[in-house]
C-alpha cells in the first residue's frame, strides 16, 4: 500500500510518516545544537515566527478571559508546552543529521 504514495510529501511515503522515519533533506530548516534546534534557512525562521505569533495569540485569548494571574499562567504553560513540542517534532524531522 506504501507504494502508491511513494511522492507523498516530497518524497516520503505514506509508511516513513507514519513510523516518523527520517531522511536526509537536500536543504535542512534546522540544525541541531544539544537539545535544541537553530533555525538555517527561511522555512525554519518563518516556523520559529509562526510559533512565537501563535503563542502570543494563545497567551492574549487566554489572558482576557481569565481571572486571576495565575490562572492565566496555569493555563498558558500548558498550550505553550504543545506549541514547543510541536515545533520540536517538526524540527527533529527536519533537521541535518549530526555525526555520531
Amino acid at each position: 500500500m506504501a507504494e502508491c504514495f511513494d511522492d507523498f510529501a516530497f518524497g516520503l511515503g505514506l509508511f516513513d510518516l507514519l513510523t516518523l522515519k527520517t531522511h536526509q533533506m537536500k536543504f535542512p530548516w534546522f540544525k541541531r545544537a544539544g537539545m535544541f534546534f537553530i533555525p538555517i534557512s527561511l522555512i525554519g525562521w518563518l516556523l520559529v515566527a509562526a510559533a512565537i505569533a501563535f503563542a502570543v495569540y494563545v497567551f492574549r485569548d487566554i489572558d482576557s478571559r481569565s481571572h486571576s494571574v495565575s490562572d492565566t499562567l496555569i493555563n498558558f504553560v500548558f498550550n505553550l508546552l504543545i506549541i514547543i513540542a510541536v515545533y520540536s517534532l517538526i524540527a527533529f524531522l527536519s533537521s541535518k543529521k549530526t555525526k555520531a
